[in-house]
Protein backbone atom coordinates (compact mmCIF):
# COMPACT_ATOMS: atom_id res chain seq x y z
CA UNK A 1 0.00 0.00 0.00
CA UNK A 2 1.09 3.28 -0.76
CA UNK A 3 1.96 5.36 2.25
CA UNK A 4 -0.42 9.12 2.35
CA UNK A 5 3.28 10.57 3.48
CA UNK A 6 4.63 9.79 -0.18
CA UNK A 7 1.73 9.63 -2.39
CA UNK A 8 2.48 13.27 -3.25
CA UNK A 9 6.65 12.81 -4.43
CA UNK A 10 5.57 9.46 -5.92
CA UNK A 11 2.51 11.08 -8.21
CA UNK A 12 4.93 14.17 -8.95
CA UNK A 13 7.56 11.63 -10.09
CA UNK A 14 5.15 9.60 -12.51
CA UNK A 15 3.76 12.60 -13.86
CA UNK A 16 6.76 13.98 -14.94
CA UNK A 17 8.02 10.47 -16.52
CA UNK A 18 4.76 9.97 -18.29
CA UNK A 19 4.97 14.04 -19.58
CA UNK A 20 8.94 13.25 -20.38
CA UNK A 21 7.60 10.07 -22.98
CA UNK A 22 4.18 11.38 -23.85
CA UNK A 23 2.83 8.15 -22.66
CA UNK A 24 -0.06 10.44 -20.35
CA UNK A 25 -3.07 10.25 -22.33
CA UNK A 26 -4.74 6.67 -21.37
CA UNK A 27 -3.28 5.78 -18.32
CA UNK A 28 -4.38 2.54 -16.09
CA UNK A 29 -3.65 2.58 -12.68
CA UNK A 30 -4.06 -1.33 -10.97
CA UNK A 31 -5.08 -1.69 -7.51
CA UNK A 32 -3.80 1.72 -5.47
CA UNK A 33 -7.02 3.78 -6.47
CA UNK A 34 -5.93 6.34 -3.97
CA UNK A 35 -3.23 6.90 -6.25
CA UNK A 36 -4.94 7.18 -8.78
CA UNK A 37 -7.25 9.59 -7.55
CA UNK A 38 -4.16 11.80 -6.71
CA UNK A 39 -2.79 11.25 -10.39
CA UNK A 40 -5.92 11.98 -12.03
CA UNK A 41 -6.01 15.58 -10.32
CA UNK A 42 -2.97 16.77 -12.18
CA UNK A 43 -4.65 16.17 -15.21
CA UNK A 44 -3.79 12.85 -16.43
CA UNK A 45 -6.61 10.91 -17.68
CA UNK A 46 -6.68 7.46 -15.43
CA UNK A 47 -8.69 4.20 -15.62
CA UNK A 48 -8.66 2.34 -12.54
CA UNK A 49 -8.88 -1.06 -12.72
CA UNK A 50 -9.15 -2.86 -9.14
CA UNK A 51 -10.17 -6.67 -8.26
CA UNK A 52 -11.95 -4.92 -5.28
CA UNK A 53 -15.19 -3.64 -6.27
CA UNK A 54 -15.15 -1.04 -3.14
CA UNK A 55 -12.22 0.45 -3.98
CA UNK A 56 -13.43 1.93 -7.57
CA UNK A 57 -17.27 3.28 -6.07
CA UNK A 58 -15.95 7.04 -5.40
CA UNK A 59 -13.80 7.12 -7.80
CA UNK A 60 -13.74 9.92 -11.12
CA UNK A 61 -12.41 8.23 -14.64
CA UNK A 62 -13.16 4.85 -15.91
CA UNK A 63 -13.29 2.01 -13.22
CA UNK A 64 -12.83 -1.20 -14.66
CA UNK A 65 -13.04 -4.59 -12.46
CA UNK A 66 -10.30 -6.45 -13.20
CA UNK A 67 -7.41 -8.24 -12.31
CA UNK A 68 -3.99 -6.36 -12.21
CA UNK A 69 -2.61 -10.39 -14.19
CA UNK A 70 -5.39 -9.72 -16.61
CA UNK A 71 -6.38 -6.47 -18.07
CA UNK A 72 -10.01 -6.56 -19.76
CA UNK A 73 -8.54 -4.37 -22.14
CA UNK A 74 -7.38 -4.66 -25.87
CA UNK A 75 -3.53 -5.01 -26.91
CA UNK A 76 -2.15 -1.77 -27.13
CA UNK A 77 -5.07 0.33 -26.00
CA UNK A 78 -3.45 1.94 -23.49
CA UNK A 79 -0.41 4.08 -23.18
CA UNK A 80 0.88 2.94 -20.09
CA UNK A 81 0.37 0.76 -17.14
CA UNK A 82 1.16 1.89 -13.15
CA UNK A 83 1.65 -0.99 -10.95
CA UNK A 84 2.74 -1.15 -7.08
CA UNK A 85 4.59 -4.12 -4.84
CA UNK A 86 5.21 -6.20 -8.09
CA UNK A 87 9.05 -6.37 -6.55
CA UNK A 88 7.50 -9.16 -3.66
CA UNK A 89 5.11 -10.87 -6.14
CA UNK A 90 5.88 -14.32 -7.68
CA UNK A 91 4.48 -14.44 -10.75
CA UNK A 92 5.88 -11.32 -11.49
CA UNK A 93 6.27 -12.28 -15.62
CA UNK A 94 3.21 -12.75 -16.65
CA UNK A 95 2.08 -9.39 -15.30
CA UNK A 96 4.61 -8.07 -16.84
CA UNK A 97 3.67 -9.57 -19.95
CA UNK A 98 0.07 -9.28 -19.43
CA UNK A 99 0.68 -5.23 -18.69
CA UNK A 100 2.76 -5.30 -22.17
CA UNK A 101 0.69 -6.41 -23.97
CA UNK A 102 -1.86 -3.64 -23.14
CA UNK A 103 0.86 -1.32 -23.56
CA UNK A 104 1.11 0.68 -27.36
CA UNK A 105 4.39 0.38 -28.40
CA UNK A 106 6.82 3.07 -26.68
CA UNK A 107 4.35 3.15 -24.08
CA UNK A 108 5.67 2.91 -20.20
CA UNK A 109 5.29 0.21 -17.90
CA UNK A 110 5.82 2.09 -14.46
CA UNK A 111 6.43 0.05 -11.19
CA UNK A 112 6.41 1.77 -7.34
CA UNK A 113 7.37 -0.39 -4.67
CA UNK A 114 9.69 -0.86 -2.27
CA UNK A 115 12.17 -3.64 -3.54
CA UNK A 116 15.95 -3.29 -4.28
CA UNK A 117 16.79 -1.36 -7.23
CA UNK A 118 18.81 -3.82 -8.75
CA UNK A 119 15.56 -6.73 -8.56
CA UNK A 120 13.22 -3.90 -10.05
CA UNK A 121 15.73 -3.45 -12.61
CA UNK A 122 16.01 -7.12 -13.22
CA UNK A 123 12.72 -7.96 -13.55
CA UNK A 124 12.15 -5.08 -16.21
CA UNK A 125 15.14 -6.00 -18.41
CA UNK A 126 14.27 -9.18 -18.05
CA UNK A 127 10.40 -8.29 -19.63
CA UNK A 128 11.80 -6.93 -22.85
CA UNK A 129 11.56 -3.37 -21.51
CA UNK A 130 13.99 -0.60 -23.23
CA UNK A 131 14.84 3.26 -22.27
CA UNK A 132 14.85 1.84 -18.55
CA UNK A 133 14.88 4.65 -15.74
CA UNK A 134 14.83 4.64 -12.31
CA UNK A 135 14.32 7.34 -9.25
CA UNK A 136 13.26 7.10 -5.76
CA UNK A 137 10.37 9.32 -3.99
CA UNK A 138 10.64 8.31 -0.43
CA UNK A 139 10.94 5.05 0.38
CA UNK A 140 9.66 4.15 -2.75
CA UNK A 141 11.11 3.23 -6.35
CA UNK A 142 10.26 3.74 -9.62
CA UNK A 143 11.38 2.12 -12.62
CA UNK A 144 10.09 2.64 -15.82
CA UNK A 145 10.41 0.70 -19.20
CA UNK A 146 8.96 1.43 -22.69
CA UNK A 147 6.90 -1.49 -24.26
CA UNK A 148 8.69 -2.79 -27.86
CA UNK A 149 7.53 -5.17 -29.95
CA UNK A 150 10.17 -7.22 -32.20
CA UNK A 151 8.82 -6.91 -36.36
CA UNK A 152 6.91 -10.06 -37.40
Amino acid sequence: MLSSLFITQVVTEVGSLLERTHAGDRVVVCDQSRFGKALGATGVPVMHVAAKRGSLRRRDGQRIYGSAGRLPLADGSVSAVIGFGLGQHEHWQSILSEWARAVREDGQIVLVDKSPKTELTRRVLCSGLAGIEQQTAGRYVITSGAVTRLPG
